[in-house]
């Protein structure tokens, strides 16, 4: 069976190297879901995300939903054309062309985000960075990862996102303008492609 891998680039985003607080480029990529996916490169990420996890038992598992939920991408025929799966790689990528390889080992962010063209607002169903660049990490090669990730994947969308928050990272939310409207929703209003800043 052929099985390919197929991606294109959204946008790049700059972070910074923790070592000497260079900027260093990054690039976000959207899986094409018309294609059967490589999983060995999924499977590869969440692997990677585990073993940076293996000291936090209640955080264990968060790789194993970014396996579960880019596990959606091979139902083709169930797949909702507005749901969208984004990766974040250090990885030199084409720009103007579909690619069809992929570094596992330099991707260092999931994310999955419901973008219905007949919803006012779009949902961020999925999202997690390589757990080797959080600030509880031992030891980092990158910073600001989520943080730029994120506002990459909002000026993608242009317009206002919701989603659930995990407790612990709710500080990461509300520092980059995000509501908390109930125990466990967030919202970021976008008003004429603007996002709300955290003072307003």
């Amino acid at each position: 069976m052929n099985i390919t891998f197929k991606a294109h680039f959204v946008k790049e985003v700059p972070i910074r190297i923790a070592a000497n607080n260079a900027t260093a480029k990054a690039s976000i990529v959207e899986l094409d879901t018309s294609s059967t996916g490589n999983m060995r490169t999924i499977n590869r990420v969440a692997n990677r995300f585990q073993a940076a996890l293996a000291d936090r038992p209640n955080e264990y598992n968060y790789a194993n939903d970014a396996r579960s939920r880019f596990n959606s991408i091979y139902n083709i025929p169930a797949r909702k054309s507005y749901e969208h799966f984004y990766l974040l790689t250090t990885e030199k990528v084409n720009k103007k062309e579909e690619f069809d390889t992929m570094d596992p080992d330099k991707v260092i962010g999931v994310a999955q985000v419901n973008n219905s063209p007949d919803e006012s607002m779009c949902e961020l169903r999925y999202f997690n960075v390589d757990p080797a660049t959080n600030y509880r990490a031992k030891q980092r090669k990158y910073i600001d990862v989520g943080r730029r990730f994120l506002q990459g994947i909002e000026h993608t969308v242009a317009k206002s996102i919701c989603g659930q928050f995990d407790d612990k990272a709710l500080g990461f939310y509300l520092k980059l303008g995000y509501e908390a409207v109930s125990r466990n929703e967030i919202v970021h209003k976008c008003i004429n492609g603007v996002f709300t800043s955290p003072s307003e």
